[in-house]
């Protein structure tokens, strides 16, 4: 075991004018090593584009949001700030709202293709049929769907029905070529 000079230890005191702390004098007998390595950040973030929504769902927490917070989407500003400290592979936009009413999306979409960013998002579906020239920026787009039963979906999903839903994710299967699972 190495010791630390008495010469080390009293220049130390009287520089800091303290007592080392033990992984100071762990690092000063070459016990252990401090890594000056920035942690690595994740490649992957959930950012959400809107907080505001087109549905007035009964299991919808928005309700419980300070009305402040309720019309806002993510800007182009916001988020090539976050993009640069960050610099993940994959983005997946979601969040209380529905991701395509953000009046951004299309400029956000660019320029994450533009920084070679893989886009997931979560939709309600309600608004595909309008946006399909923003379908082939994502790699994958989930609908969610409260129940298959059009009753039953009117009286969860205050605001649309299901079979426009499945129409609309007709159209987005036809938009990304897709048929029986393999590209036409």
């Amino acid at each position: 075991m190495r010791f630390i000079s008495p010469k080390k230890a009293i220049s130390f005191l009287k520089r800091e004018r303290r007592l080392p702390s033990l992984d100071e004098v762990l690092i000063a007998m070459d016990i252990i090593s401090v890594r000056r390595e920035r942690p690595k950040l994740p490649k992957f973030i959930q950012l959400e584009p809107t907080t505001r929504c087109n549905f007035n769902c009964v299991t919808c927490t928005r309700k419980k949001l300070n009305p402040s917070r309720l019309s806002r989407d993510l800007t182009l500003e916001d988020f090539k700030i976050v993009i640069k400290q960050i610099s993940p592979r994959e983005v997946k936009l979601q969040g209380m709202g529905e991701p395509f009413l953000n009046k951004n999306l299309h400029e956000i979409l660019e320029e994450g293709r533009y920084k070679r960013i893989s886009f997931t998002t979560i939709t309600n579906g309600s608004l595909l049929h309008k946006y399909l020239d923003l379908i082939p920026y994502f790699d994958s787009i989930t609908v969610s769907i409260d129940s298959v039963d059009e009753y039953r979906f009117k009286q969860i999903r205050i605001g649309d029905s299901l079979n426009r839903i499945i129409s609309n994710l007709e159209l987005v299967v036809q938009e990304k070529g897709l048929i029986n699972g393999e590209r036409k």
